[in-house]
């Protein structure tokens, strides 16, 4: 790992595939599951240290989009979404910072 960040933004891609992982294992919902996968996959990749900034791309989108349907379905789980929503997006906001680092642009 290139830094501390890097760190924080393992640990924050951790943190939310438990959340999604528990909530599917507690409501029975196997979308939840893999959504947590998801998450735990890319931080598998993003320790191989190939393809970061697609990585970071790929995360970006991949936090939106999971925002974008918790708001169209009626957020649903109100309180774990709004607590998950803010580790999403300090998740967005680091791993933004760390693709334009990664581009030179920081």
């Amino acid at each position: 790992m290139d830094s501390s960040l890097d760190w924080v933004a393992v640990a924050l891609g951790v943190l939310l595939a438990g959340i999604h992982v528990y909530l599917g294992v507690t409501t029975d919902q196997s979308p939840f599951v893999v959504v947590g996968a998801g998450f735990l996959l890319g931080v598998v990749f993003f320790l191989t240290r190939y393809w970061r900034p697609v990585l970071y791309l790929l995360g970006v989108i991949y936090a939106l989009v999971l925002g974008f349907i918790w708001l169209l379905n009626g957020m649903e789980y109100r309180t774990i979404g709004l607590v998950t929503g803010a580790i999403s997006v300090a998740f967005l906001v680091l791993i933004s910072y760390l693709f334009a680092r990664e581009g030179g642009l920081v």
